[in-house]
């Protein structure tokens, strides 16, 4: 009797410890139930399944998670997956309060940030940001979580983003962080019309730019630079940089420098986009130019287009260079050319929202015949 009686309770001990573990956890579509939550690392949400196995995923790949007996935080999580920000910012910050572990804590900062992006308050998503960097100590994962969604033009958030940016950049530009400071700013003095701002950090990139590599990451003394070209990931990271230059009158020559140095290394997965960046900076550049030379520089934009047209068709790029190339003719005054490039566009790329402005600009053609 005495041995039924504890074999008895070591079943309802150990049934009881199998249900202990209920948090959920889903992965896009794919729910993992009867999880166990046991923290966080740098980002990345780390839980064991019911069979035992331990799994990482970064945060932004977790749709949502529950967690047994935390119901701010499910409550959280559920407005946080609906979309809607405000509740779950409300829910997220209650959850907070009664948070015991330090890992909590940290899944909840991450989500915060998420949510404060997503609903335009990068003003405060930055400071967010900013906490989880430092956190992290200046962890490349976190460092990718860098906001990038603006406000609306004239809000508020977008100056105190402004403000918060200037007071917190790295002393050295040439750093990730700084290079990615600098190009926010960039993005917010142009969307606020703030030109004189904008001209000085558009230049102040493009400088950080033409630096290139550190002094500890140049080549070995005698040894040429041209034998060592610059890895596919620097030149994809310099394009993107490049993007925000080619818009300006101040910063667009600059651009064309930096694309053409280095248009031979471009291999056919970023040669469409160079192209057409140098395109449109050469364009920006005849926009502000007269007579011979605005229309060299015209022509000159309209063969880096139509070079993405001929060769990369199929990219996406070539829609936009397309209607380049359209946008060129009709300032050369080639009116027949324009139109045959508008309306290829619009009959060729039915999909992209090119052929929506094509369709457009030759509708504003048809008023003016």
């Amino acid at each position: 009797m005495q041995t039924t009686r504890i074999i008895i309770i070591c079943l309802v001990i150990g049934i009881g410890a199998v249900v202990v573990h209920a948090d959920e956890v889903w992965l896009g579509k794919l729910p993992y139930r009867g999880a166990t939550v046991t923290g966080m690392e740098d980002g990345q949400l780390v839980f064991r399944t019911r069979a035992g196995s331990t799994v990482r995923r970064a945060i932004s790949e977790v749709t949502l998670i529950a967690l047994e007996g935390r119901v701010d935080f499910n409550t959280a999580e559920k407005a946080f997956q609906a979309g809607q920000d405000p509740e779950a910012l409300k829910a997220y910050r209650q959850a907070l309060r009664s948070a015991q572990v330090d890992w909590l804590a940290d899944l909840i900062a991450y989500r915060r940030l998420a949510a404060m992006e997503r609903s335009g308050q990068i003003d405060k998503a930055l400071q967010q940001w900013q906490a989880i960097y430092r956190a992290t100590k200046g962890s490349a994962s976190a460092l990718a979580l860098m906001p990038r969604t603006l406000g609306p033009v004239g809000s508020q958030a977008n100056t105190n983003a402004i403000e918060v940016l200037t007071a917190n950049r790295p002393e050295q530009d040439t750093t990730d962080r700084g290079r990615q400071v600098t190009e926010l700013l960039v993005k917010l003095y142009e969307l606020e019309g703030r030109e004189e701002e904008l001209a000085r950090e558009a230049a102040r990139l493009a400088g950080t730019l033409m630096a290139g590599d550190s002094d500890e990451d140049a080549p070995d003394e005698g040894t040429p630079d041209e034998t060592t070209p610059a890895p596919v990931g620097d030149l994809a990271a310099r394009l993107k940089a490049t993007e925000t230059l080619v818009g300006a009158p101040g910063t667009a020559a600059r651009a064309v420098e930096l694309i053409e140095q280095d248009l031979d290394a471009y291999e056919a997965e970023l040669l469409p986009q160079a192209l057409l960046l140098l395109g449109k900076a050469k364009r920006t550049l005849a926009d502000h130019a007269d007579g011979d030379e605005a229309r060299a520089l015209l022509l000159a934009a309209g063969v880096n287009f139509m070079a993405v047209v001929a060769h990369f068709s199929e990219t996406t790029e070539a829609a936009e260079a397309l209607f380049e190339a359209a946008r060129v003719n009709a300032a050369l005054g080639n009116t027949r050319a324009a139109r045959q490039a508008y309306d290829a566009v619009r009959s060729r790329y039915t999909d992209s929202p090119m052929a929506k402005r094509a369709a457009e600009a030759l509708a504003e053609m048809d008023k003016t015949d």
